[in-house]
């Protein structure tokens, strides 16, 4: 499933279920919200200065995305493993 970056620029939120691909049913639901970029300069020198704490080698973008999996259920158990499932999100970002 794929959702529009502008889109959610425009609304400032977005909450809305995903069906899931490659699975007999299932289905996801989605929250995402926009902020606002800042234009303090004080904000985006701090930030930059903590980038290039972390990784010398790379400069880091100053957006932030943040991906939250609040619950899963009825998740398929492996016939081989005696485990949880573990459940992971996948983030794409294009066009940047």
């Amino acid at each position: 499933a794929q959702l529009r970056l502008n889109t959610l620029v425009d609304d400032d939120h977005i909450n809305t279920w995903l069906t899931l691909q490659d699975i007999k049913r299932g289905s996801l639901n989605v929250s995402l919200q926009y902020f606002s970029l800042t234009k303090q300069k004080s904000a985006l020198e701090i930030i930059e200065r903590k980038n290039n704490e972390m990784i010398k080698r790379e400069k880091l973008s100053k957006a932030l995305l943040l991906c939250y999996i609040d619950r899963c259920l009825n998740l398929p158990r492996s016939k081989k493993k005696h485990e949880e499932p573990n459940p992971f999100c996948r983030v794409k970002v294009e066009g940047t």
